[in-house]
């Protein structure tokens, strides 16, 4: 777009002159830009959509979340994709009951949040991360709690100006 804008310019220079000026010239560019931005960050093919529609095969339905974490000191296989489990012992023997064996990561990852207080996070590398395909979700996924103070509470919360934004509030 530059690159016209430039050249349109210097058209009007040596009097070869256009109807559409400069400033209209680069805030039709601006818009095209915005609008192809806007596309692709809305695009429905997603990186992250791929891996939670993928399906896994579990070797039963209920494991608790001792389980989930060290699947080899229970003598079960591991989980078929990259999953941290960081929580309190006294949560270990919690069960987390799934609908079936067989199961998307979407729908694993629901049951866990909704069964018990732990909430995920993929793991990407800025590299790969694009407005058309979002994130690589390269490093797994964790499931932790989140602090306690990090909803839409005032602690939360940080007044700039006339600005509010939400913050994850760290002791």
């Amino acid at each position: 777009m530059c690159v016209l804008i430039a050249g349109w310019r210097q058209r009007e220079a040596q009097g070869n002159g256009s109807r559409i000026s400069s400033p209209v010239l680069a805030g039709l560019s601006l818009l095209v830009m915005g609008g192809i931005c806007v596309a692709a960050y809305y695009a429905p093919f997603k990186t992250k959509d791929e891996v939670l529609n993928r399906r896994i095969e579990l070797p039963k339905t209920d494991y608790t979340l001792a389980e989930l974490r060290e699947p080899f000191d229970f003598d079960l296989p591991p989980l078929p994709f990259r999953a941290y489990f960081s929580f309190a012992d006294a949560d270990a023997n919690r069960i987390i009951r799934f609908s079936q064996r067989g199961l998307t990561i979407r729908q694993f990852i629901d049951a866990i949040e909704t069964q018990s207080s732990l909430r995920h996070k993929f793991h990407s590398c800025g590299n790969g991360h694009t407005i058309l395909t979002g994130e690589d979700c390269c490093f797994g996924v964790s499931f932790f709690h989140p602090p306690a103070d990090a909803g839409c509470g005032s602690q939360g919360r940080i007044e700039l100006g006339t600005q509010s934004h939400l913050i994850w509030a760290t002791r």
